[in-house]
């Protein structure tokens, strides 16, 4: 077997369905969301290397159909994972750190976001990002404005 046909099998999954769905932006959101939650920051190649092995193998390759005319160069995948993360920094909820190259958890203005960092924690059963609740233990009353975003 040459490396070539390693790649373009399509990982755990692919082996048992040789129908692998495109991947939408939905499908990405969960896996922005895993590592946001982890650490409370986002790399894009963090997502794509988390998902590449369970996307259609059509994804991982440049000139996809359909693509727009911008970006025909990337591979499906990294045109869904960049816009998913613009779509989340475009509604406040990722500021864009270029110091780090990465993009943070952010509370907003007036913890405005807490509310849907909560759903995100809530959907998966998991816990505030460190970071976030370091914040929060620093404005006062945090504990009431978390029972106020689970309801």
């Amino acid at each position: 077997m040459n490396i070539q046909s390693v790649y373009e099998i399509s990982g755990s999954v692919g082996l048992l369905y040789d129908d692998v769905p495109l991947s939408t932006f939905a499908d990405v959101k969960p896996f922005v969301w895993a590592i946001l939650l982890f650490r409370g920051a986002v790399k894009p190649d963090e997502v794509i290397y988390s998902m590449i092995h369970l996307c259609n193998s059509s994804e991982r390759f440049t000139d996809w159909e359909d693509c727009p005319q911008d970006y025909c160069n990337v591979p499906r995948i990294q045109w869904l994972v960049e816009q998913t993360i613009g779509q989340m920094t475009a509604a406040g909820i990722l500021l864009y750190d270029q110091e780090k190259d990465l993009w943070e958890l952010n509370l907003g203005e007036n913890d405005k976001n807490l509310p849907t960092i909560v759903k995100a924690v809530a959907g998966v059963d998991g816990s505030l990002p460190s970071i976030i609740r370091r914040k929060l233990e620093g404005s006062k009353g945090w504990h009431s404005k978390i029972q106020e975003s689970s309801y």
